[in-house]
C-alpha cells in the first residue's frame, strides 16, 4: 500500500504518511491545470532504497526504484503583522518515464 511506503520512505507516522499521501493526491487531479508561474522550486527523488553496487543515477535503473521530479510554487504574502514571508502554493509531481 502507498501509504506504508510513504510512512517507511519518511519515517514518519502512518497519520502523517496518510495525510502527505491526500494532499499528493489532490494537487495532481486537474488535468487541465494552468502551469506553475512565478518563482519555481524542483527537486527529484529516488523512491526504493539502495541497491547493491550502484550509486547516483544509477540507482534508478534497479527494478524496484523510481525516479520521481517535483515542483511547487513559492508564493509571496504578508501576514497580519506585515512581514514579508513564503509558503508553497502549487504542486507538480511527475515519473521519470525513463
Amino acid at each position: 500500500m502507498v501509504v506504508h511506503k510513504i510512512q517507511r520512505q519518511m519515517g514518519c507516522s502512518h497519520k502523517a504518511a496518510w495525510f502527505l499521501l491526500l494532499r499528493l493526491r489532490r494537487a495532481m487531479v486537474h488535468e487541465g491545470r494552468s502551469s506553475l508561474a512565478g518563482r519555481i522550486e524542483a527537486d527529484e527523488v529516488i523512491i526504493g532504497g539502495p541497491v547493491h553496487g550502484k550509486t547516483g543515477r544509477g540507482v534508478t535503473k534497479a527494478e524496484h526504484s523510481t525516479l520521481i521530479f517535483g515542483a511547487v510554487e513559492v508564493v509571496a504574502y504578508r501576514d497580519h503583522h506585515g512581514e514579508q514571508l513564503e509558503r508553497a502554493g502549487r504542486l507538480r509531481l511527475a515519473v521519470n518515464a525513463g
